[in-house]
């Protein structure tokens, strides 16, 4: 009842865009909710687990040329903000890249997966990462690596020759985070943990609820 609708794209296909529900949870709902969670045993890698100060950490495997992955960026990024405000010592989402393309990731067939990547991750070292990310998402449609070294520029002011000459090396750091996410079963984006727990195609009423209920358990809510 919980992903009744699998928002992920596999290896192989990319699947078609679809809004999100617009729900609340009943005290029903949140109660056998609260009870999956508690269920569940997490992945034992440090990677996706909570440490230090952190209670929620929610890792997101992601593509930027998935249409699945931004159709989770919109649906989950105000909830995301809201707890990083609230809690920004308790709660952390970190993005991981899973390209689905063989050149920096594990195959598929999205071409310039791996050039939006490392555009990101050089845009991050200029401190627009998150702002290089909402822009490719915002034009998917029109994926080229010219047009992946145009939003670079644009967003981060990082040359095309800068791009080009360290392109390879960045890939490489890219190919073992993806390869992180098969040891820990991911196959298709976007695949979430939440505090080591899968859980692929997360209703967004849901996934408030359960950074709500994991935080409370922790204590670091008052």
């Amino acid at each position: 009842m919980f992903f009744p609708q699998q928002q992920t794209v596999s290896a192989q296909a990319a699947e078609q865009e679809v809004q999100p529900p617009t729900e609340t949870l009943d005290a029903n709902q949140l109660a056998e909710w609260h009870q999956w969670l508690d269920r569940q045993m997490p992945v034992t890698d440090p990677s996706v687990l909570p440490a230090g100060p952190v209670k929620v950490l929610i890792v997101k495997f992601n593509d930027f040329q998935c249409p699945a992955c931004r159709q989770a960026y919109y649906a989950y990024r105000g909830i995301f903000a809201r707890y990083e405000k609230q809690y920004p010592a308790a709660f952390k989402f970190e993005n991981r890249d899973y390209p689905l393309e063989s050149e920096c990731g594990m195959g598929g067939a999205h071409q310039f997966a791996c050039e939006a990547a490392v555009a990101v991750r050089l845009a991050g070292e200029k401190g627009k990462g998150s702002e290089l990310e909402e822009w490719l998402f915002n034009s998917q449609d029109q994926f080229s690596r010219d047009h992946v070294k145009r939003g670079l520029q644009e967003v981060a002011g990082v040359s095309s020759d800068e791009y080009d000459r360290r392109y390879s090396q960045v890939a490489t750091v890219i190919r073992a985070e993806a390869a992180l996410g098969s040891k820990l079963g991911v196959n298709s984006t976007p695949t979430f943990f939440i505090n080591g727990v899968r859980v692929p195609g997360l209703r967004p009423a849901y996934f408030d609820a359960a950074i709500a209920y994991l935080l409370q358990k922790a204590g670091a809510t008052s």
